[in-house]
């Protein structure tokens, strides 16, 4: 009796530990060509539990890509999606009005359509999945418990330079740092059609104000300014993800950066 009890608990045991939920989010790589749009991305689940909702917020690293629209797949044929693409940052919000759930299994769960602008230059991009900003709401003995995520981040390949001769010399353009990331200090090249004044001024994921970097005049001509990871006060700055805007006369861009500590 006692065997057949050690035998009965080894059991159990294998049986709870095989039996551990898991949650894969893994972002596709893409590609395309410079001033075009309906360049896709997927994003895929895999998930050994019933689903309910996911909540998630990532980039595209530097921030050349305009998120234009997020669908739903037969996977999440009964959800509902909602988004927004501000200070570099894509929302997005998946779920159910009417409680349903997405199997588990694998694959396609969303779908972004990004367009390129022409004033981006060649560049490998990092789209990028924040981990404390995820939440994958899961099924578990009938309740809706938050799970675990492992993430895979994708990469998307911007291509279709301009020719030669075909760019005018002087135009308004708000290059994208380099190095980035970056640490302690990074060149932000930017160019300008005509003389006037110019503002470059670096803001934190909250959009406050951290560093003013330009404030004058300038003549018509390539520039560029450094920023050494310090706020207006002389204070350095906690690592992560920031935004510096170029305002001129006529002319207004953001791009984002990321200082590494």
């Amino acid at each position: 009796m006692k065997k057949w009890f050690i035998l009965l608990v080894a059991v159990i045991s294998l049986t709870v530990m095989s039996s551990v939920d898991a949650v894969t989010l893994s972002v596709d790589s893409g590609s395309g060509k410079l001033g075009t749009g309906q360049h896709q991305i997927s994003i895929h689940l895999t998930n050994d539990m019933p689903v309910r909702g996911i909540q998630l917020k990532m980039a595209d690293i530097p921030d050349f890509l305009t998120a234009d629209s997020v669908v739903i797949t037969s996977r999440t044929q009964d959800f509902s999606v909602s988004f927004s693409d501000t200070l570099g940052f894509l929302t997005i919000l998946l779920y159910s009005w009417n409680l349903a759930t997405i199997p588990p299994g694998d694959g396609e769960v969303l779908t972004i359509f990004y367009s390129i602008p022409e004033s981006v230059r060649e560049e490998t991009v990092n789209i990028v999945i924040f981990e404390e900003d995820l939440k994958v709401v899961g099924v578990v003995d009938g309740e809706n418990v938050p799970q675990p995520v492992e993430i895979q981040n994708g990469t998307f390949l911007i291509t279709g330079m301009a020719e030669a001769g075909s760019t005018p010399p002087h135009r308004y353009a708000l290059e994208q740092n380099y190095p980035n990331p970056f640490n302690p200090t990074t060149r932000i090249p930017f160019q300008l059609a005509r003389s006037g004044h110019v503002r470059i001024e670096i803001f934190n994921a909250l959009g406050q104000s951290t560093a003013l970097l330009q404030d004058n005049y300038l003549p018509a001509g390539s520039h560029a300014v450094q920023w050494d990871g310090r706020s207006n006060e002389g204070e350095l700055v906690p690592g992560g993800l920031y935004f510096y805007r170029l305002q001129t006369e006529g002319y207004r861009q953001t791009r984002s950066l990321l200082l590494l500590k």
